[in-house]
């Protein structure tokens, strides 16, 4: 399992939701991720770009939210009250001039996100080997035009499967359940 978090999970674009569930400015989700051990704040900034950052404070770690979804304009950590924007750049903290750094060397933890057919992808790689764009090919241009790119509502189901994820995963590689 750990050479394939390592190897597959950690280094691929995976999606994590739709563009529906941030429809305006402030929305975001969060999401938790076992494989990567991470909370992931998904947010659409003041500018309507989708970011991902981890839900973590740059200054001791703490979790900035605990929320599944909502709409703020600031994230503040309760724990020292550091507070960051839509764009992950922190904005205030008290006493931050007995700390000789610069805001910007304090932002938020970025993950690698994209928007591909009206669906949130994440790489968690240092630096992806490629775009999520160029990973689809040129199935991406047909994510596009189907419906799903202009949905308007998003819902999920999990599942717990005592199996191998590779089991699993093959039942998926055909669409014909999609349109349902």
């Amino acid at each position: 399992y750990e050479l394939e978090r390592k190897a597959i999970w950690m280094r691929s674009w995976l999606n994590v939701g739709h563009v529906c569930e941030l429809p305006e400015p402030g929305n975001f989700i969060r999401r938790e991720l076992e494989f990567a051990k991470a909370s992931v704040l998904i947010v659409r900034g003041k500018d309507g770009e989708i970011r991902a950052f981890h839900n973590t404070c740059t200054h001791r770690g703490t979790q900035l939210t605990d929320e599944a979804c909502g709409k703020k304009n600031t994230f503040s950590c309760p724990y020292h009250m550091w507070t960051f924007g839509t764009d992950g750049a922190l904005i205030s903290a008290p006493d931050f001039e007995r700390f000789y750094v610069e805001k910007k060397d304090c932002a938020l933890k970025q993950v690698h996100c994209e928007v591909v057919g009206g669906y949130i992808f994440v790489n968690f790689a240092q630096q992806p080997k490629q775009t999520c764009r160029e990973f689809f090919g040129p199935i991406a241009d047909e994510m596009e035009k189907l419906p799903a790119a202009r949905a308007t509502h998003f819902t999920e189901c999990t599942y717990e499967i005592a199996a191998n994820w590779k089991t699993n995963f093959d039942n998926f590689q055909e669409n014909y359940h999609l349109r349902f």
